[in-house]
């Protein structure tokens, strides 16, 4: 083969020249990070003192009179004053004898042969001598211009054309993460996969990039574009072919049973199961595929879910998405200001840490004739990312039905996360609350429902504190901004309902949330909060839920009325902590008389923990002196500060002290700084009316025990810049990658 390295980002590039040169001499080569050396890309020793330098020079884009003239200007000094005893230069642009004499001639007695200037012929031939370099660089050969050649001979005629240019571009955007391994491990072991995922996340090009690696293996690749019929008009046995059929449900999966293309498709699968010559590769999105199986007997029964590799965007390391967005950064069509925007203040590292990360969204950000007029670049980038609404917006209006898109709402007006029997209690209120019909038959269906947007829009886990129990939450963050942007549009009506369903306090905190962000008017949001007011019988279960309805909302006759049903309430209810979070906060709208109880709940032997902070204040607002609620706070108190004091722990490993009494007196006096710090939070008169005995407390802790469970523990680097070591190396990398120099 013959390559041009144009499929290789420039740092790509610098590794494969490392890569070849090694061999060619025979040696280890040393390689560093870039930008830090004096544009050092390698370097080896051919004795004690005698240093050879390596530089990769991958100038494709510009051409060999730009390299010619920055190796004059600006390398010829940088390797001066490196001074070393051989120079070795890589560069991917074809250099002709002529090009050589010249480059030797600016580096002079630098440059010891003609042959320590490679160039892409030299490259080329040192592949061709050295094929498990070449094998070990992915994407330097799936890209190749022969094997992507086979595509055009081996595919179906009328589609090859279209096909081979979109996959030139988009395979050198392509990183081969261990997605790439584990889908291939499944295609050998079960001759078919169907990759499937969210929108946007990469199925595509993963199955496209498959297909290659079949090609580079002497596969005939067939494009099949209607139904499984073309297929099967093309197969034979005696020949290697590799089918990819994308989208193969169709956007409704209703169509595709109406068509037969579910048994037609398993049919297909089981001819081919034991033939090792040939091969399946399919795409679909979540939702289509899960609707598919559940409908389908035949895919069902064909066990079809056991070929699905399911492409998610938590799959993708950090490092995985630094080096998406190089990619598209590098190959793409951004002017020089708009890439300089990316790397201000390090900015790259904002796209890659984001929530909604996804490599569709990369592409449109990278792409410059997206960028509407007069708008400015980064701005533009920021907005894209926190609202990525056509990703979502398709799938969520078209490809799912009303009761679908009821869980997904369900779980976002939730904050994202809801337990599963939850969820189907809310759903079965929404139902009721809509006025659905056959509700009782809807809900008998509930889990195929479910079932439909588990893996497109919802993930099913497992609780990790009962694992009987299930709790459902978002597939991408992306979706709370997808809907409650939406939700803005929508009518007072729908969103009311959605609360009602829900009663909880997650969901509360959602309602506020939006009300605080202007997602919905506060307007509007004390309406829908009126509403649940006026729903929410005053029972044990729903206490927290009506105190945050209560603390947040600003109608004062709606919060009288309800304070005045609550005040006759708790008296019932042995959860002190409750009651403290209830009296802050109705504590201007009823009168003195009314906190009578609060010295006979203070007392209750069944009180449950509650914020010692709290009780405090509260004591000093009401004037409390009742010596048996003193007797039982200072025990409270007491206890917190032992909680705080073995919580935090001391830093044994500062106190330098030899001599055991000097050592003892030490770690006292850092407990007694703990509690002194901790009881500064209180005013000075409570403490001093609760008599709080420092000495007293510290007589209580353990020393030897606590400062052997440190040192258990101790590890020197748990501080290191604040982040663990492997974090902070990576850090590093992913700015080594983007290093412009």
């Amino acid at each position: 083969m013959n390559y041009d390295f144009s499929q290789l980002n420039d740092k790509e590039f610098e590794i494969l020249a490392r890569d070849l040169v090694s061999v060619k001499e025979n040696t280890y080569i040393e390689r560093f990070k870039p930008g830090r050396d004096s544009g050092i890309d390698g370097r080896f020793f051919i004795s004690q003192n005698k240093q050879v330098i390596l530089q990769a020079k991958h100038y494709l884009k510009s051409g060999y009179s730009k390299m010619k003239r920055i190796l004059k200007n600006e390398e010829l000094d940088k390797i001066k004053k490196l001074s070393p005893n051989r120079y070795i230069l890589i560069t991917s642009l074809p250099l002709s004898p002529k090009n050589k004499v010249e480059i030797k001639n600016i580096f002079g007695s630098y440059i010891k042969r003609d042959d320590d200037i490679l160039g892409q012929e030299d490259l080329n031939d040192l592949l061709r001598s050295n094929p498990e370099i070449e094998k070990a660089h992915f994407k330097l050969w799936i890209t190749s211009t022969s094997v992507l050649g086979r595509f055009l001979n081996n595919a179906i005629h009328g589609r090859s054309e279209y096909f081979l240019d979109k996959i030139k571009f988009k395979s050198k955007l392509y990183v081969a993460t261990k997605n790439h391994d584990k889908a291939l491990e499944i295609l050998n072991k079960k001759k078919a996969i169907v990759i499937s995922g969210e929108p946007g996340v990469g199925k595509t090009t993963l199955a496209e990039n498959l297909c290659t690696y079949f090609a580079c293996k002497k596969y005939q690749l067939f494009f099949i574009a209607n139904s499984i019929e073309e297929a099967e008009r093309v197969y034979e046995k005696s020949k290697k072919q590799v089918f990819y059929y994308d989208d193969f449900l169709g956007s409704n999966y209703l169509d595709a049973f109406h068509e037969k293309k579910d048994s037609n498709i398993m049919n297909f699968i089981q001819r081919i199961a034991n033939d090792k010559n040939h091969y399946l590769i399919m795409t679909s999105r979540s939702n289509i595929f899960n609707q598919g199986v559940f409908c389908s007997d035949f895919l069902r029964n064909g066990k079809i879910e056991k070929r699905e590799f399911l492409l998610e965007i938590s799959s993708l390391t950090k490092m995985d998405k630094a080096k998406i967005l190089y990619n598209h950064i590098y190959f793409g069509n951004l002017d020089e200001k708009m890439i300089d925007e990316l790397y201000k203040d390090k900015r790259y590292k904002d796209i890659i840490n984001h929530k909604n990360f996804n490599p569709r969204l990369i592409e449109f950000i990278t792409d410059k004739e997206r960028l509407p007029e007069d708008r400015d670049y980064w701005e533009y980038v920021g907005a894209s990312l926190d609202n990525p609404k056509y990703i979502w917006d398709h799938c969520f209006k078209i490809q799912i039905d009303d009761f679908e898109r009821s869980l997904i709402l369900l779980t976002v007006f939730n904050g994202g996360s809801i337990e599963e029997e939850k969820l189907k209690l809310s759903f079965k209120k929404l139902c009721l609350l809509e006025n659905t019909k056959n509700t009782s038959n809807i809900m008998k269906d509930f889990n195929s429902i479910l079932k439909v947007v588990t893996g497109s829009f919802l993930v099913r886990n497992i609780s990790s504190h009962n694992p009987k129990e299930n709790y459902i939450s978002l597939f991408n963050p992306s979706i709370t901004d997808y809907v409650l942007n939406e939700c803005s549009h929508d009518n007072n009506e729908k969103l009311i309902n959605i609360f009602k369903a829900l009663q909880t306090k997650q969901s509360l905190s959602q309602l506020f949330s939006i009300i605080d962000s202007s997602i919905i008017s506060k307007h509007d949001g004390e309406k829908i909060r009126n509403e649940l007011i006026k729903e929410t019988p005053i029972k044990k279960e729903n206490y927290d839920y009506l105190l945050l309805l209560i603390s947040e909302s600003s109608n004062k006759k709606t919060r009288t009325d309800l304070i005045n049903a609550i005040i006759k309430y708790p008296c019932k209810i042995k959860e002190f902590d409750k009651m403290i979070d209830i009296l802050r906060s109705i504590y201007n709208f009823i009168h003195p008389e009314n906190f009578d109880f609060l010295e006979k709940i203070t007392v209750n032997k069944n009180l449950c923990d509650f914020d010692i902070r709290k009780l405090i204040e509260l004591i000093e607002e009401f004037n409390i002196d009742n010596q048996q609620i003193m007797g039982y706070l200072k025990l409270q108190l007491e206890e917190f500060l032992l909680q705080e004091i073995y919580g935090q722990g001391v830093d044994f490993s500062s106190i330098k002290n030899s001599d055991h009494e000097g050592h003892e007196s030490c770690v006292i006096e850092e407990i007694t700084s703990i509690c002194e710090r901790k009881l500064s939070d209180f005013e000075p008169s409570i403490i001093e009316k609760l008599k709080i005995n420092i000495d007293e407390i510290i007589s209580r802790i353990d020393i030897e025990s606590m400062e052997n469970e440190f040192w258990k523990d101790f590890n020197p680097y748990d501080d290191y810049d604040d982040m663990p070591r492997s974090d902070f190396r990576l850090e590093n990398d992913i700015d080594d990658l983007f290093d412009r120099s």
